[in-house]
C-alpha cells in the first residue's frame, strides 16, 4: 500500500516537472523567435541597400567612361532597381530608386564630376 501512494505522488511530480519545463520553453521561444525574425528582416534590408550602392557605383563608372547606363536592373527575379541621371555643366548626378522588403521606396544618389 505504501508503494502505491508513492507511485501516485511521483506521477504528479513528473506532470508538474513537465508543465514547468513547457512554460520555460514557451517563454524562451516567445522571446527568441521575434528577435530572430527581426534580425532576418534587418539582414535582408541591409543586403538590398548594399546591392543598390554596388549597382550605383557600377553605373557611375559607366558614366565616367562615357558608356550607356542601364535604366533598370532586376536582381533575384523580384528586386527592381531603376536609375535616373540629372546633368549639369560640370557634373552628372545618378540616382538609384528601389523598394525595400517592407515596401518603402528608397533613393540613393551620387554625383560624378566631368
Amino acid at each position: 500500500m505504501i508503494r502505491r501512494v508513492k507511485m501516485k505522488s511521483e506521477k504528479g511530480f513528473i506532470f508538474l516537472e513537465m508543465l514547468v519545463s513547457f512554460i520555460i520553453w514557451f517563454v524562451l521561444f516567445s522571446t527568441v523567435i521575434p528577435s530572430f525574425l527581426y534580425i532576418t528582416n534587418s539582414r535582408k534590408e541591409i543586403l538590398i541597400d548594399h546591392k543598390a550602392h554596388e549597382l550605383l557605383v557600377q553605373q557611375a563608372t559607366r558614366i565616367i567612361f562615357d558608356e550607356p547606363i542601364r535604366e533598370t536592373i532586376v536582381e533575384n527575379h523580384d528586386q527592381i532597381f531603376t536609375f535616373t541621371v540629372k546633368e549639369d555643366k560640370n557634373w552628372k548626378e545618378i540616382c538609384v530608386h528601389y523598394e525595400t522588403k517592407q515596401n518603402q521606396e528608397k533613393q540613393v544618389c551620387q554625383k560624378v564630376h566631368l
